[in-house]
């Protein structure tokens, strides 16, 4: 019983210190200039993976949350599929538009699943802003 038990601290203990060192994927980043938009003119566009003969959007999705202050850093998830859903769809591609305010910066990862698999799931930042607004469109085969 205790051999097992030592057994087992030691596999959690090994689980935790890979997923310490494991670092989230940081996706591509490409800033473009959106036209006829009032107020920010500069939206970050973000993509992983790559156009796919065959693939098609397979799921969008946009969502906003705003401050009545700025917030140092607004954090939000978005999971692929959601929690009622399901998807048999390989991921081929992703592109994510992001936008914040004037002087802010942004990032997205990927924190768990990707380009090949049936899920993914991002994290979006946004730095010094009172609102985060983002756009996703995942395409698959």
């Amino acid at each position: 019983m205790i051999a097992s038990t030592v057994k087992y601290l030691m596999v959690v203990a090994a689980v935790f210190a890979l997923s310490a060192k494991a670092k989230p994927i940081e996706l591509k980043r490409e800033e473009i200039t959106a036209a006829s938009v009032t107020g920010r003119t500069l939206f970050d566009q973000y993509t992983l993976g790559q156009d796919v003969d065959g693939a098609r959007i397979i799921y969008t999705s946009q969502y906003q949350q705003s401050f009545d202050s700025v917030q140092s850093e607004i954090t939000l998830e978005y999971v692929f599929p959601g929690p009622d859903a399901s998807n048999d769809s390989l991921i081929t591609k992703i592109t994510l538009y992001v936008e914040a305010s004037d002087d802010a910066t942004t990032q997205a990862y990927v924190i768990d699943g990707g380009i090949g698999q049936t899920s993914i799931t991002l994290q979006i930042v946004a730095h010094n802003s009172d609102y985060l607004r983002y756009m996703v469109i995942v395409y698959g085969k």
